[in-house]
C-alpha cells in the first residue's frame, strides 16, 4: 500500500503577521513592546498554536522578517551587543509564556489556524 507523503507543516501554512509602529499583530493575537515579533510568537504558542509554524512579518506590504517557527521565534530576545546595535539572542530563562488574561485576541483567527495545523498533523500521521 503507497501512502502520500504530505510537505512538512511549515511547507502548507504560514502564520503572516502585521507591525504597525510598536504592535506585532497575527490571527487575532496582538503583542507590544521593545521586540513585538518575538512577544507575538511567545502569545501565539500561549493561545496553542503549533511550535512549528513559520510567522512572516509584514510592514504594509514589505516582508520585513521571517521567522523559521513560532517555537524557535519564542526562545528569542533582542538586546544590545557592546556597541549598542541591537541584535538576536537566545533567551536566558525559558520562554515565560503571558498569562491568558494578558493575550488579547481580535478574532476567530488563533482557533481557525490552529485547527488547520491540527487537521494537517492528524491527515500525515495516516
Amino acid at each position: 500500500m503507497m501512502t502520500r507523503s504530505q510537505p512538512p507543516l511549515a511547507e502548507t501554512l504560514t502564520i503572516r503577521a502585521q507591525l504597525t509602529g510598536s504592535a506585532c499583530t497575527a490571527v487575532g493575537v496582538v503583542a507590544t513592546g521593545h521586540a513585538p515579533a518575538v512577544e507575538l510568537c511567545r502569545r501565539l504558542l500561549a493561545a496553542g498554536l503549533h511550535p512549528d509554524l513559520p510567522v512572516e512579518v509584514y510592514r504594509g506590504s514589505v516582508l520585513c522578517l521571517r521567522i523559521r517557527s513560532v517555537g524557535e521565534g519564542a526562545r528569542l530576545q533582542v538586546r544590545d551587543n557592546r556597541f549598542g546595535e541591537p541584535v538576536f539572542r537566545r533567551k536566558t530563562a525559558s520562554p515565560g509564556v503571558p498569562p491568558a488574561s494578558s493575550v488579547r485576541f481580535s478574532g476567530s483567527g488563533v482557533a481557525e489556524t490552529a485547527a488547520r495545523a491540527s487537521a494537517y498533523q492528524e491527515g500525515h500521521r495516516q
